[in-house]
């Protein structure tokens, strides 16, 4: 796996590489196109001196080239070359460097031809220059009559002067040396830089990393420090300590669990045990017997019900329920699910008040019953003997809403909210039959939210309230 600053280096070395190869062609080119240039102006100039002393009288074409210094034809190593032809390409004068051979024709244009010629297998530079030889005539007869005219007596010829371009060439070759090695000077000593300054800036990380790696999974109080590290470290930081703030919180919340799972099942477990043993202590009737396991089967079926809630709990908030959505009637379902508690309620002499409108829910029908069984349970398990409840369905603002209200002594509005959590009772009542462990709520919330409701709870009065608002149809 690549590090951060192995990608930057490269990345860097990539676009340093191509900066430095773009500016270098840039700059070559500039001087290789201002050499030509100046080698042209040479030739140019060269070639009119030349022509200069090409001269014509009474058709006699006098070629004037011995009266200047002509070394750089005649020298052995790299020399010049010229010829000089008339217009039809006939041969009138070759320097002594183009021994038997000729420059290659061309027939000369009105302005200076320049373009790059062999001679003798030697890469060189040449310009064409046509050109009408001066004409000289006697001196002037009359004061007004000019000295010197031109005229058509040989017509026009073209002078052809070639240079080698070996110093050219030698020159850029330089020029191609000095910038590849200061490109490869320049790239080493930036990464080298580089290296440095990446360094200086993933020393944060490397501080964060190590204070990650110190972390105590026993002790999840601690938390990454942000200390001096960079805007775009900052935000990974914080998202870390959130993470750790949601891992504390769920480690405690299991924790606590365990410890509440513990203390409720040994009450249960304590009174089997006892009626077991009670039972065991000595020779008893069939009746007392009987009365001994319907006892133990009361105890086992509440023990029975805690573990289903647990389950239900557990596989909500992992999201292992597949919920399906229909129409969900909920005038019917409370009218279902109250029929399990109806023969209790009467013993206990409780008042019961429904007022159950039209009331279509859209959710998943098997979500919706187990939070209307358990809210409608824990209404009976938290209303004392002689008091009332009041149960309502109805359709309000696209909701499909049930009202629970039940008669319960006073709960501070701070710790509403927390009878949502599991284990936590609105009172320390025990009943016994091991319903009342403060998980009723906690399913009722947790199944709600997951079929799409809204669940709100108030206490007030001497009266407990609860509101599930469903997704209407």
């Amino acid at each position: 796996m690549r590090s951060i600053r192995g990608r930057l280096l490269a990345g860097t070395a990539a676009v340093a590489v191509l900066v430095l190869l773009a500016s270098g062609l840039a700059v070559y080119g500039g001087v290789r196109s201002h050499l030509i240039e100046q080698f042209d102006r040479g030739l140019l100039e060269q070639a009119r001196l030349l022509a200069g002393t090409v001269e014509q009288e009474f058709g006699v074409l006098d070629i004037g080239f011995e009266d200047l210094d002509l070394t750089e034809f005649e020298q052995e190593d790299d020399p010049s070359y010229l010829q000089l032809r008339l217009g039809n390409g006939f041969s009138l004068y070759r320097s002594e460097s183009l021994e038997e051979s000729e420059l290659p024709w061309i027939e000369g244009r009105e302005e200076p031809q320049f373009g790059n010629a062999r001679a003798l297998d030697v890469a060189t530079r040449a310009i064409v220059l046509r050109f009408i030889p001066r004409v000289e005539i006697p001196d002037p007869v009359a004061e007004d009559d000019p000295p010197v005219i031109t005229g058509p007596n040989i017509g026009a010829c073209v002078l052809m002067l070639a240079r080698p371009l070996e110093p050219v060439h030698e020159l850029l070759a330089t020029l191609r040396g000095l910038l590849i090695i200061a490109g490869v000077a320049g790239v080493a000593s930036l990464l080298i830089l580089l290296h440095f300054v990446i360094a200086g800036g993933l020393r944060p990380v490397h501080r964060i990393a190590g204070e990650i790696a110190a972390l105590d999974p026993a002790d999840l109080s601690r938390r990454v420090e942000p200390g001096d590290s960079p805007a775009e470290i900052r935000p990974i930081v914080e998202r870390l300590n959130e993470l750790l703030d949601r891992l504390e919180h769920a480690f405690v919340r299991e924790r606590g669990l365990s410890a509440d799972i513990a203390h409720e099942l040994r009450t249960p477990v304590a009174g089997l045990r006892t009626t077991i043993e009670v039972s065991l202590a000595k020779e008893r009737g069939g009746g007392e017997y009987r009365e001994a396991l319907n006892q133990s089967l009361s105890i086992v079926r509440g023990l029975e019900s805690m573990i289903e809630r647990l389950l239900w709990l557990f596989r909500l908030e992992t999201d292992q329920v597949e919920s399906r959505t229909e129409p969900v009637d909920l005038a019917k379902a409370v009218a279902d699910c109250w029929v399990a508690l109806q023969d209790r309620t009467e013993q206990r002499e409780l008042r019961v008040e429904t007022d159950l409108g039209a009331a279509i829910a859209h959710a998943d029908p098997e979500l919706v019953r187990l939070a209307i069984r358990n809210v409608l349970e824990n209404a009976f398990l938290h209303t004392p003997a002689g008091g009332s409840i009041r149960i309502t369905t109805g359709t309000r603002s696209a909701r499909a809403e049930l009202h629970v209200s039940n008669t319960a002594h006073a709960i501070p509005p701070e710790s509403v909210a927390r009878l949502f959590d599991r284990f936590v009772r609105g009172d320390e009542a025990r009943t016994g039959d091991g319903l009342h462990v403060g998980l009723g709520l906690a399913l009722v919330k947790e199944a709600a939210e997951a079929a799409g409701a809204l669940v709100e709870a108030a206490s007030e009065g001497g009266e407990f309230r609860i509101r599930i608002a469903f997704p209407a149809q």
